[in-house]
């Protein structure tokens, strides 16, 4: 089943273009994560706002996954797109939001990449509820407008 989700970057994800334009410091959208927390929980129709706020993925039910590298492209000049798959036998029940996790590649501080790596919520999507089974196979297009 294809998916196609608008993500929110979150605060941390704005701090981090911030670092990256001043400073030199880098960064790559690596994994993605899933779990049930993105749907309203009196109608299972509706998706909540996501929160900017967020520092962690919410009770992820799966995940990280790594998102290959040719999963990875951009609508325009500043609107990436992630496709992101569950295959058949992961993240089965309920779905209803998505983050991606960027990890800092160079950090000019230290001359390289942070040791152990650092990793930090990017954005979040939120959407309906989906129930996934094993005989399902989800690809989520996830833009970043």
């Amino acid at each position: 089943m294809a998916l196609e989700v608008i993500a929110l970057a979150t605060n941390r994800a704005k701090l981090a273009l911030y670092e990256l334009f001043k400073f030199g410091k880098s960064f790559k959208v690596s994994y993605f994560s899933v779990g049930a927390q993105g749907h309203d929980p009196l109608d299972v129709t509706l998706a909540l706002s996501p929160d900017p706020a967020l520092e962690d993925c919410l009770d992820p039910i799966f995940g990280p996954k790594l998102i290959p590298p040719e999963n990875v492209s951009v609508v325009s000049v500043f609107c990436p797109n992630f496709l992101c798959i569950l295959a058949e036998e992961e993240a089965n029940g309920p779905l209803s939001h998505l983050c991606l996790i960027a990890e800092i590649v160079f950090d000019p501080d230290l001359g390289g990449p942070p040791d152990p790596p650092e990793y930090f919520l990017f954005a979040v999507a939120n959407f309906p509820l989906k129930v996934k089974t094993d005989n399902d196979r989800f690809e989520f297009n996830v833009i970043i407008p």
